[in-house]
């Protein structure tokens, strides 16, 4: 389609006037991360994955760590965030209704999770947080991580 200016290249407020562009947050972290001997977190801006958008078979999370892979992984998903200390770690999201799943451990792992094409599934949102046992046998997390369908 037809492209607008929206910024121009001397710095002024482009074609549309001040603050023209609102900013859909599809994917945006929160809460603070449990570091230990590495620090973990999710490659959401920009996502390599793309956005999670209605019928996405594309859609992927990137988790990383630096400046050592974990010696096992998790990902929980919920349907709401919370804030559970366990074992060391806070846990940023509902434990109440979690879902559990390992993950290839790595310095950048990929997860593929495909958005089905259905109507219901607009403006659900998905909270994410992965877990990590790292080699002393301690707990380390990420920062929660909310996802919502577009």
């Amino acid at each position: 389609g037809a492209r607008s200016v929206l910024v121009s290249g001397s710095g002024g407020a482009g074609l549309m006037g001040e603050a023209p562009v609102a900013v859909n947050n599809a994917m945006e972290s929160y809460g603070q991360p449990t570091d230990g001997l590495n620090h973990y977190w999710f490659e959401n801006f920009p996502n390599p994955g793309g956005l999670p958008t209605l019928g996405s078979a594309s859609f992927s999370l990137t988790l990383a760590s630096a400046p050592s892979a974990a010696i096992m992984s998790v990902l929980i998903y919920a349907e709401s965030r919370s804030s559970t200390p366990i074992l060391g770690a806070t846990i940023l999201v509902n434990t109440n209704t979690w879902i559990t799943e390992y993950v290839a451990t790595g310095t950048s792992v990929v997860r593929a999770l495909t958005v089905p094409n259905h109507p219901n599934l607009h403006g659900l949102a998905l909270m994410v947080q992965s877990v990590h046992v790292e080699s002393n046998g301690s707990l380390a997390a990420s920062r929660g991580l909310m996802i919502t369908v577009d």
